[in-house]
């Protein structure tokens, strides 16, 4: 399998940060409404729990995330924006994804974002396309098949263009 292009690769991560954040919100207003519903049930001032309500959301995000990367990679071998642009997280000897692999890609992962992302140019610079954690973790992100969200013209044959011959 080859190396997954880094326009791919920038786009998947664009599309995952997008779905993480969707999930994160959900988590953080429902959060943010039980704490204040049990201050207000509670007859305490909303701002003695603020300082919980933050590090509640913090660590709920946290594990949203993990779990999000762990999750989606070890049993379906893609996020959704890598699915969605035909790319596959595989072990470097192309086997799938052990769980462990997954959790290591996962927290590295997290690493190399809190890096200001240094550890993602690291795979513009390498011939194999391996990314911090990528090498961490021995895995790789590869073309599976064709995306979603592209449209091959080649691939349609003439019978499937009678219908339109006559517009």
């Amino acid at each position: 399998m080859s190396p997954a292009p880094p326009l791919k690769r920038l786009l998947a991560f664009i599309i995952d940060t997008l779905t993480i954040l969707a999930i994160i919100i959900i988590l953080s207003v429902s959060i943010h409404t039980l704490f204040m519903f049990v201050a207000i049930n509670a007859n305490r001032s909303v701002y003695y729990i603020a300082p919980i309500v933050a590090a509640v959301k913090f660590l709920v995000s946290l594990l949203a995330i993990l779990g999000y990367l762990t999750i989606s990679n070890w049993y379906w071998g893609s996020t959704v924006g890598k699915s969605l642009l035909g790319l596959r997280v595989v072990e470097v000897n192309e086997k799938p994804l052990s769980l462990k692999s997954s959790i290591i890609r996962s927290l590295s992962y997290i690493l190399t974002a809190w890096t200001y992302g240094i550890g993602f140019f690291i795979g513009l610079i390498r011939k194999d396309r391996l990314t911090l954690h990528d090498f961490v973790s021995n895995t790789k992100v590869c073309s599976a098949h064709e995306d979603f969200l592209s449209f091959d013209t080649k691939s349609l044959s003439d019978t499937d263009l009678k219908p339109f011959a006559g517009t």
